[in-house]
């Protein structure tokens, strides 16, 4: 009588181990990367939250003819000042640089300059648009 074979040979499963460690080796880079692309990610939507603050504070000033009205039109002299429109501060880690918004044509309200910010754990910087109101 013919005896059948139950489960797998020992070399089998020796392959098997060897290609989910060759596929683990591949992945691991990708994995430790993703921290870093967080922190990326994390720097641009600062960014991006910035020059939105920035821009929303400019219409609300317009709205109120640079009146400055608290969560609808607060003075912006400087980037650094961005916080306010945010309602909060800047968020621990990160720093925005101390750039005044000027223009080269004499207007206070509606002068703009490109702003940063900074991650300080990185290094990283992103800009956003600065416009200053709300004088």
């Amino acid at each position: 009588m013919k005896r059948l074979a139950h489960g797998a040979a020992l070399i089998e499963q020796v392959v098997v181990t060897v290609a989910v460690g060759a596929a683990s080796v591949t992945a691991l880079p990708a994995l430790t990367d993703v921290q870093a692309q967080a922190q990326r990610a994390a720097l641009a939507n600062l960014a991006a939250a910035g020059g939105t603050a920035m821009a929303l504070n400019y219409g609300g000033c317009l709205v109120t003819d640079h009146a400055t009205v608290p969560g609808k039109c607060m003075p912006m002299r400087n980037c650094n000042e961005v916080a306010r429109a945010w309602l909060t501060d800047v968020p621990p880690g990160y720093r925005i640089a101390d750039t005044p918004l000027v223009s080269t044509d004499g207007r206070i309200n509606g002068a703009e300059a490109v702003c940063t910010i900074t991650d300080d754990s990185t290094g990283d910087v992103a800009q956003f648009r600065g416009i200053a109101a709300g004088l």
